[in-house]
């Protein structure tokens, strides 16, 4: 909630309300692999296949041979889908040298390999699309405007429930953005002052510029808001309209 509390700060020092909306953007690519759904459904699926010991052998030692981004191999205490306490870490973690959520993401990694899709018959498509909302399906990254929350700058941040994520943040819900795809539009069509700033800052590095932009946008503390001024207006319409039109297709 620092975000939010800088965010408000910028704002009023602009002029403006003091008001904070937030809008959540889409993710990477398999991203909701850290969330509990995908496992929970993988698991039944397992279950269901009645796997010989073989498979699971395999399955196991994929798991635990998953290498993370710096190459390091974190989860060779996994104890096996097979047992009760090896579905317990997936949801808990305890055991391996990182989070549930990043053992859940090998998991669901390993269990979209083509071999052991067919072992317990089901498809990644599928399975994706049955559990990502309509109006999010194939987005790419750094698309918002299909929720906005109003945000509180005192935080109220509360204990949550939901096995994915330890803590719940306060906030009113607000709507959504009407036109676009569904109603989201991008990040860079939203923000045009601190997209435009920060690809300014990228100019001339290495990598692609909009995943770089938009991971800065996800985690820097200040800088990453704009007020709602004409310019943010005029392009969000300027955006529909060219969409409506199909020249952006």
């Amino acid at each position: 909630m620092e975000r939010v509390k800088t965010a408000q700060k910028e704002n009023l020092a602009a002029g403006g309300s003091g008001q904070v909306f937030m809008l959540p953007s889409t993710m990477s690519t398999y991203a909701e692999n850290f969330s509990t759904m995908p496992t929970e459904v993988l698991l039944q699926l397992i279950k269901k296949a009645d796997l010989p010991k073989s498979r699971i052998d395999t399955i196991n030692q994929q798991i635990r041979g998953f290498k993370d981004v710096d190459g390091n191999l974190n989860f060779t205490g996994f104890k096996g889908i097979e047992t009760i306490e090896g579905q317990k870490q997936l949801f808990t973690g305890e055991g391996v040298n990182d989070t549930a959520g990043e053992l859940r993401k090998a998991f669901v990694n390993r269990m979209y390999l083509k071999d052991n899709q067919k072992a317990i018959g089901f498809n990644e498509e599928d399975l994706v699309n049955a559990l990502t909302d309509e109006a999010l399906r194939g987005l790419p990254r750094g698309y918002a405007g299909n929720t906005i929350i109003k945000a509180n700058p005192e935080g109220l941040l509360t204990p949550s429930n939901h096995r994915s994520y330890s803590t719940n943040f306060g906030g009113t819900y607000a709507g959504s953005l009407e036109g676009g795809l569904l109603g989201n539009v991008p990040l860079e069509i939203l923000l045009p002052k601190s997209y435009g700033k920060i690809e300014r800052e990228f100019a001339g590095k290495t990598g692609d510029m909009r995943s770089n932009v938009i991971g800065a946008l996800e985690k820097r503390k200040a800088g990453v808001s704009d007020v709602v001024d004409q310019e943010m207006i005029d392009n969000y319409y300027r955006y529909i309209a060219e969409k409506e039109l199909g020249l952006l297709d």
